[in-house]
């Protein structure tokens, strides 16, 4: 079974039917998921509660879009709890809340280019330090590894 993850273009506006509905186990290999992530993203309120047949539950084609937003938002360093509004909202709407969604990506930006100048300025001590420990007067002057 192909990946769905995998295919470029979420589409987030597909209705719950019946005609695309599948068991955890085919979500979870759908996906790229496993099935405790599954539960757990229900739990939190990120996935709606599936249809139930009995005790199975049935997903379909929209929780397979909604894994993969969350999947692709987990690897650009979101946490789970930073998705929840976003999620919540997408699920509600049945489509994805653009400006919702540039306003989290701008606050995602200015924080990760805030941690880049943090590491250039430690970065740069880093360096200084190393230069006078090499020729520091009360040290012996050696040459860098």
């Amino acid at each position: 079974m192909r990946k769905h993850c995998a295919q470029p273009g979420l589409k987030l506006t597909m209705p719950r039917t019946k005609t695309d509905s599948m068991y955890i186990g085919a979500l979870a290999e759908l996906t790229g998921v496993t099935r405790k992530a599954i539960k757990h993203y229900e739990a939190m309120g990120l996935l709606p509660a599936p249809q139930r047949k009995g005790r199975y539950r049935f997903y379909t084609q929209s929780d397979a879009d909604l894994i993969c937003l969350i999947k692709r938002a987990r690897e650009l360093g979101f946490s789970l709890r930073d998705m929840t509004a976003l999620i919540a909202t997408t699920a509600s709407q049945g489509s994805l809340p653009m400006a919702l969604m540039a306003e989290l990506i701008a606050t995602k930006r200015n924080q990760l280019q805030a941690d880049i100048r943090h590491a250039q300025r430690l970065d740069s001590q880093l360096a200084a330090l190393q230069q006078e420990l090499i020729c520091h007067p009360g040290l012996s002057c050696s040459e860098p590894a």
